[in-house]
């Protein structure tokens, strides 16, 4: 049974690589401007899709930056 798991990942992985990975880079290589151009209509049709999330308006949601995140190493505190 342990071969089976290991043949199935086999096959998932090889498959992702070629067609998540490989074709995607192939076809943009090919013809660069009409992938571009199917690209921005379709990260249009999610623009107007998925709207905002009114989340970050609501009371408790407010911006608080971690406090790490302003210091760099080598700076004066």
């Amino acid at each position: 049974m342990a071969w089976a798991v290991g043949i199935g990942f086999f096959i998932i992985t090889f498959f992702h690589i070629l067609f998540g990975e490989l074709a995607p880079k192939y076809i943009a290589i090919r013809d660069p401007l009409g992938m571009a151009l199917k690209l921005v209509r379709a990260a249009g049709f999610l623009f107007h899709a998925v709207p905002p999330s009114d989340l970050a308006a609501q009371p408790g949601f407010e911006h608080h930056p971690a406090p790490l995140a302003a210091h760099h190493p080598g700076q004066r505190t």
